[in-house]
């Protein structure tokens, strides 16, 4: 249990993604709160603390750079790590994700263990926990 206690936003419009990377975050201990969408993905960061982002940059009614603009509006928020979730990115690709404030990325197809892995490392880099 890896992810124990750790509140973890998924956010993915791909409803496949989205499910597997919820059930395997939650076999890890991680409570889980899935979004399909922008609007759905913020009202769940207002109904709930959230520890880490993993989110897709494509989204029906956004993408993850608007999601982490108004995540890094709020005062509360503006330290909580995010893992994009993207095919290969390139350099100039890379450059656009830190600038959004992403503090990571998952190359799709996801990897679940090398995610696991991640959001571990990027966590107890953050906060000291996990």
């Amino acid at each position: 249990m890896r992810l124990k206690s750790l509140n973890v936003l998924v956010v993915d419009d791909d409803a496949e993604n989205l499910d597997l990377l919820s059930l395997c975050l939650a076999s890890e201990g991680a409570h889980v709160l899935s979004a399909p969408s922008l609007a759905s993905a913020l009202v769940r960061i207002a109904q709930a603390p959230i520890d880490l982002v993993v989110c897709g940059l494509m989204l029906s009614d956004g993408d993850g750079c608007d999601l982490l603009q108004h995540l890094r509006a709020q005062p509360e928020r503006r330290k909580v790590p995010a893992i994009a979730l993207t095919l290969i990115p390139d350099r100039e690709q890379w450059q656009e994700l830190e600038r959004c404030g992403f503090d990571g990325f998952a190359v799709i197809p996801v990897n679940l263990e090398d995610l696991v892995g991640s959001i571990v490392r990027l966590v107890r880099s953050t906060s000291g926990t996990a």
